[in-house]
């Protein structure tokens, strides 16, 4: 690490520790996966909460459904170990999509958007994923986010480089704007902190900035795997949104509309 990114490190860090908010912060150069430690240290009684551990490189981290997450050298990747209530776990995924999308929109000329339900995009091209794991019989949830900051996608896989994009891409023609991990992950806590102290303060809240982030409403799309409240394994049909538990609800052919809970949305295109 040369002086400068030392430099930038350690602002990010005294800037965190002065939000007065984590017991426990950590910026490892490297871990298998943030979430799989973090889950550990839940489960060990070795850490104290809300916790955070950052890693410049992650050896085995994996995203949902089991699909290894491509981390190379200019992604922010991180884990939040929270207090969270297991049966809200589908909604903190939509929430922290939402705050991601907010914290990205002050350096993308177009507004970034939620794909239901856990990545963010630019221009119909991936930017962050986020996987939310509940540690088993407790009430903490593990929140892991990879932010592709400044990451250069020469050597990555070819799907990868058809289907993602960076932020300092993004932002090419703002040169000034400092689009570096340490600055984003600041800007990050510093709203999700913001959003949390405001959850209460209005129950539609989620579902009024859902209308304003989301990818898929009033989008055609197809639903793979789905859990839904028809018994349906794939639903085709019309995006209206999510419901106040955070399920997709889709418009179908047939005129009903169901409720997915969960499932791989495997296409979408505009109506």
């Amino acid at each position: 690490m040369d002086s400068i990114s030392s430099v930038r490190r350690a602002s990010a860090l005294a800037e965190i520790e002065a939000m007065d908010w984590f017991q426990s912060i950590r910026w490892q150069r490297e871990s298998e996966s943030t979430n799989k430690q973090l889950a550990q240290e839940v489960r060990a009684g070795l850490i104290a909460l809300p916790a955070l551990l950052v890693a410049d490189q992650q050896s085995g981290g994996m995203g949902r459904g089991g699909n290894r997450w491509f981390s190379p050298a200019g992604c922010l990747m991180f884990s939040m170990a929270l207090p969270f209530e297991p049966r809200e776990s589908a909604l903190l995924s939509l929430e922290v999509g939402i705050v991601v999308a907010k914290t990205l929109a002050s350096w993308c000329p177009r507004a970034p958007q939620v794909k239901w339900p856990n990545d963010v995009y630019v221009d119909g091209r991936k930017i962050c994923g986020i996987l939310i794991e509940v540690v088993q019989n407790s009430s903490v949830a593990i929140v892991g986010i990879g932010i592709n900051c400044m990451v250069s996608f020469d050597s990555a896989p070819e799907a990868v480089q058809q289907s993602a994009t960076s932020l300092h891409l993004c932002a090419s023609d703002r040169p000034h704007l400092d689009t570096s991990p340490e600055t984003v992950l600041t800007h990050f806590l510093a709203n999700w902190k913001q959003w949390e102290t405001e959850r209460n303060e209005s129950e539609n809240r989620l579902l009024r900035e859902w209308q304003r982030w989301s990818l898929l409403d009033q989008q055609w799309v197809i639903v793979e795997n789905a859990v839904t409240t028809l018994n349906q394994s794939q639903i085709e049909g019309l995006c209206l949104g999510i419901d106040s538990s955070g399920a997709l609800k889709i418009a179908q052919s047939n005129g009903r509309v169901a409720s997915v809970i969960a499932g791989t949305i495997a296409s979408f295109h505009r109506a």
